[in-house]
């Protein structure tokens, strides 16, 4: 094997890192598109293992057999720790592995920060860290001869961007001014909280997926959700142009299996003993109707107040668009049985708690009522019959009474009725309309969607009356919410929340304060790094700001923000060339609080000059210098008082 030394090794191991990180992004893509079935074996894991095998074997080919049989001895100077990183990598895939087998893999940030993934990141950091600790090459340019280290940082710090991307202004977006909803647009993410409205913590991040009225299992294990997204070229208004399935996920958020069917399928509910699923599903019937071509109206995840998914009935050469109840098994063993055949809209809500019946509305008389049926035989029961249109009913623990929406008085109001539809009353009496109630498990208390405050929040009511207390409060929060439901043991309570925005971050402004902060740490960090081992020529700021914006970019399609961190890095990089020759001195400093700055103040100019900048411009501006701040103070940690390194 001929050995490998030198300049030589330097450019492949920043160049296997580039395959790694590309890797990393692919994969990342194609899991917030849906496309991965699989953690560690996919076409989009190509490069990433690419990039190891010739990581591995430019550090076998570097070894001298000469110097000793001591492995540290034999390496190149610097790549010692490289070597080590290599070893963390495969021990992190290894472990990553009997850790699925015992434990499941999870979803979004659960999957990412898993102990074996962190293992595994942390090894290929140190790869790249020996270009970074090899002695200079000396013989070319200033530049050319730091160039390696400078990218191998710069790919370092794309990787802790990327471990942290749910902490990122570039793949959260933050302050972008908000627009009109577009359900099959925006993306709907599955989100949970404790019944007072505390720890509302989201389950989901899949941007190119939309999650929608999810249900918890009886025994509170799994959950299914309807999940919707398009095929690539295809039509949106139409089933051949978006892939839905009820996806039935564990604790973890992993899916264990679909539910598909010709059509949107929604509104999933579980039948007490959890065999069964009973949903809603859009699909052509045919007919012999004649008249243009219409499409379908699209699964609605936040209908309004006192109307429920809008009936399809668009007559067609092909055949009628209708919602119809059908039951499934739910271990997706099946195909969804339609239980009536009827042109109307019918949607299912609730099982009966002793799983004999369902209770949903339909349209099928002229106007949407209250019914109970039989999932076996398909027939039909009213429960109500009164000229306002009564919606979206669900079923009390007990069996006794069953919540509905009704615009009786005018406005949408939560009302209560026997199981049988006597003895009707309203329960809710705010402003606004009030919609889509949902038991809790012991039956005493009562969530619905209200518009009172002028957005969509989650109330709660107890169930004999009294103060309806906002659960979510989020005002500042531009969305849409669809139908909650209460876990078994009344911990949670689940909902989707679609915001106004395919780009919205749904993250509160103080978190995405935090996210500026530790994004500031990471990039000064790596500024830190090159200065104390003399790798930061002119330009070096721009390439790490690039390469890691780039990353990122990739992972969430924000390209624009490439654009303002060339112009921030090229800013810096005058900036820091000015200073060593004028004032020395003041170099460190003005760099650590510069850098963070331009960076922060770049990425609200691309917001300002694409997709619209929704925040204040006295936020803006305390962002911006929060982001300085952060640095600045990472440079007294890094250095002392003097510029010199801090004494440990």
């Amino acid at each position: 094997m001929r050995r490998i030394t030198g300049r030589f090794l330097d450019w492949i191991i920043v160049a296997s890192g580039g395959l790694i990180l590309l890797g990393a992004v692919l994969v990342s893509r194609a899991a917030n598109e849906g496309r991965l079935e699989n953690d560690l074996i996919s076409p989009w894991h190509v490069p990433l293992y690419v990039g190891v095998f010739l990581a591995a074997y430019a550090l076998l080919a570097s070894a001298d057999r000469s110097r000793g049989a001591l492995w540290r001895s034999e390496l190149p100077d610097g790549y010692a720790i490289a070597s080590l990183g290599l070893v963390l990598f495969l021990l992190g895939v290894i472990a990553d592995i009997v850790w699925g087998s015992i434990w499941g893999t999870g979803a979004s940030v659960v999957s990412l920060f898993t102990p074996t993934h962190l293992v595994a990141v942390a090894g290929i950091a140190l790869v790249l860290l020996g270009p970074v600790r090899a002695p200079l090459r000396h013989g070319g340019l200033h530049v050319v001869d730091r160039l390696p280290a400078v990218l191998a940082l710069g790919l370092v710090l794309g990787i802790a961007g990327w471990l942290t991307q749910y902490a990122n202004p570039v793949t959260q977006v933050l302050a972008r001014e908000r627009t009109s909803a577009d359900i099959l647009r925006d993306k709907g993410e599955l989100w949970t909280m404790a019944p007072d409205g505390t720890h509302q913590t989201r389950l989901t991040q899949a941007p190119k997926k939309i999650a929608g009225t999810p249900a918890f299992s009886p025994d509170g294990t799994l959950t299914a959700a309807s999940a919707w997204s398009y095929v690539s070229g295809g039509d949106p208004t139409r089933p051949a142009g978006v892939t839905s399935t009820i996806d039935v996920t564990d604790a973890s958020g992993r899916v264990l299996h679909s539910i598909i069917a010709s059509g949107w399928l929604t509104t999933p509910v579980w039948s007490p003993d959890g065999l069964t699923l009973a949903l809603t599903i859009n699909h052509l019937r045919p007919t012999e109707a004649t008249a243009e071509p219409g499409a379908p109206t699209p699964p609605m995840t936040a209908p309004r107040p006192n109307e429920p998914p809008a009936p399809a009935g668009v007559a067609a050469a092909e055949g009628t668009w209708e919602w119809d109840i059908a039951v499934v098994p739910s271990d997706g063993s099946a195909r969804p049985r339609i239980l009536e055949t009827m042109n109307s809209t019918d949607i299912a809500t609730a099982w009966s708690p002793d799983g004999k019946s369902l209770v949903g509305h339909s349209d099928r008389s002229g106007n949407f009522e209250i019914y109970r049926i039989d999932p076996a035989s398909g027939n039909y029961q009213a429960l109500t019959n009164d000229p306002a249109a009564d919606t979206w009913p669900a079923w009390s623990p007990d069996g006794r009474t069953v919540a509905f929406s009704s615009d009786r008085g005018g406005r949408s109001q939560v009302w209560l009725m026997n199981a049988d539809g006597g003895s009707p009353h309203q329960l809710t009496t705010g402003d606004g309309d009030n919609w889509l109630p949902a038991w809790s498990a012991d039956g005493r208390q009562i969530s619905f969607l209200s518009n009172r405050d002028g957005n969509l929040e989650i109330y709660r009511v107890a169930a004999n009356g009294g103060d309806e207390t906002n659960l979510t409060q989020t005002p500042e929060r531009d969305e849409w919410l669809t139908a909650q439901a209460w876990s078994p043991d009344g911990s949670k309570i689940i909902y989707t929340s679609t915001l106004r925005n395919a780009g919205e971050n749904p993250l509160s402004l103080p978190l995405g304060a935090t996210g500026i902060i530790v994004q500031s740490l990471l990039l000064v960090g790596i500024l830190l790094v090159a200065r104390r081992v003399d790798r930061l020529p002119v330009g070096a700021i721009t390439i790490v700001i690039v390469i890691s914006t780039a990353v990122l970019a990739a992972v969430s399609g924000e390209y624009q923000f490439i654009v303002s961190a060339a112009l921030a890095g090229v800013t810096a990089d005058l900036l820091a060339w000015w200073l060593r020759r004028t004032r020395p001195d003041l170099e460190l400093r003005a760099l650590a609080f510069a850098v963070p700055a331009l960076l922060m103040a770049g990425y609200f100019g691309a917001l300002a000059l694409t997709g619209g900048l929704g925040w204040g411009l006295e936020v803006v501006i305390s962002a911006v210098a929060l982001a300085g701040a952060a640095g600045l103070l990472t440079s007294y940690l890094a250095f002392g008082g003097a510029g010199e390194p801090a004494k440990t």
